[in-house]
């Protein structure tokens, strides 16, 4: 972040921040910065109130687009993110608008049925 910022201030652009609900990096400054420390700091997952959503699956998702308005992510990652993104979209529409009942998704995705005795041995 430090590097990050100091390279943005040479060019005379505004700080790149991260809040604690966007990154562990957010979270452990915020920490830092807000409660101060007088042991080495350790970053458990739990001090993020928002650790459901700070999955490393979804770091693309929140991360591409500011650090692409920053100037340090590149237009073709960028653009992969966004049509990624789209794609994601896309698909949970169309699952959305596929309704069937419990059996019918049963023998199409052939999961096992629950009443038999076999599945849980």
């Amino acid at each position: 972040m430090a590097g990050i910022n100091a390279a943005l201030k040479s060019q005379k652009k505004p700080a790149f921040l991260l809040d604690r609900t966007e990154s562990y990096i957010g979270v452990l400054i915020d920490d830092l910065i807000t409660q101060g420390t007088n042991e080495p700091y350790r970053m458990f997952t739990s001090r993020a109130e928002f650790r459901l959503s700070l999955r490393p699956d979804n770091a693309d998702v929140r991360l591409t687009e500011k650090g692409y308005r920053s100037g340090f992510v590149s237009q073709h990652r960028h653009q992969r993110c966004i049509r990624m993104k789209s794609s994601v979209e896309e698909t949970i529409d169309k699952l959305k608008s596929m309704k069937q009942s419990k059996i019918v998704w049963d023998r199409v995705l052939n999961l096992p049925d629950s009443r038999n005795p076999k599945v849980y041995r």
